[in-house]
């Protein structure tokens, strides 16, 4: 199970994976690794998700430095 505590609205994960569902938040915009590489491949996955249910390519997802990761 993830958990997730909330500050200034962002979200710090425990986990190793940032939870699916967050694909289906609809204001979701940004998911920003600041220091957790290893959230690479779930980001993907929910940019992917977000793009498929109809959201474009709203959802930016940028690494250290607010570099973006993915195109």
């Amino acid at each position: 199970m993830s958990s997730c505590s909330v500050s200034n609205g962002a979200c710090e994960l425990q986990d190793e994976e940032i939870p699916p569902s967050f694909g289906g938040i609809c204001s979701l915009k940004i998911i920003k690794l600041v220091e957790s590489p290893q959230l690479e491949d779930s980001s993907m996955k929910i940019k992917e998700y977000a793009e498929d249910m109809g959201g474009g390519d709203r959802l930016k997802i940028l690494g250290r430095n607010n570099i973006p990761l993915f195109k």
